[in-house]
């Protein structure tokens, strides 16, 4: 009983994981359905072509679904279908001839809902599959990079200009224990006068 609950669940999670096309002449098998990847990294697209002999002519693109302008990007134009045994696979007494490609996400795309569309330039139809995009470390220490180099070069700026300004309105052989002794003794004699004013 125990085996035929994970069998099932297996096959479940099979059939879940798979998307069809709509003329049921090809699987997707990867990306899974609402996976998540990252930017400059791969994004494995598997597809399972079904039927011997085959007249399917597909594109497949990588487009954004966010609100505002996003990205189109192709990833494979006219991509593999060939039925021939170096992609031969067999499963559960099914044949099907699997084709792999393995797309490296742009950095330069936005981080967002994305959707991994396989056009069947054949059937006029699409088969799409929903994923979403993270933002890659790169971009993220960039972008770190960037405020910090803005941080540092405002910080210069006002150094320099407080410099400047201090070379002009301070004699220039003023050094450090003199412009201390400045600072104290004003304090030091209000002390001694509000002393004398108490007895």
């Amino acid at each position: 009983m125990k085996f035929a609950l994970v069998a099932l669940a297996s096959l479940l999670n099979l059939a879940l994981a798979q998307v069809q096309s709509p003329d049921g002449t090809f699987n997707v098998t990867n990306p899974i359905k609402g996976g998540t990847f990252v930017q400059g990294k791969a994004l494995p697209v598997v597809y399972d072509l079904l039927v011997n002999p085959i007249t399917l002519q597909m594109n497949v693109y990588l487009v954004y679904s966010g609100s505002g302008n996003g990205a189109q990007v192709t990833i494979a134009q006219n991509a593999d279908v060939t039925v021939d045994a170096s992609s031969l696979q067999n499963k559960n007494n099914q044949s099907y001839w699997e084709h792999s490609i393995n797309f490296a996400i742009p950095t330069t795309i936005p981080p967002g809902t994305y959707n991994v569309v396989f056009e069947d330039v054949t059937s006029h139809t699409n088969t799409t599959v929903p994923i979403t995009i993270n933002a890659g470390a790169m971009s993220v220490i960039s972008t770190s990079m960037m405020m910090t180099s803005t941080v540092a070069s405002s910080s210069a700026a006002t150094s320099s200009a407080s410099a400047a300004a201090s070379s002009t309105s301070a004699p220039a052989a003023q050094s450090a224990s003199n412009q201390l002794g400045f600072t104290w003794i004003p304090t030091a004699a209000c002390l001694v006068m509000a002393a004398a004013l108490a007895l």
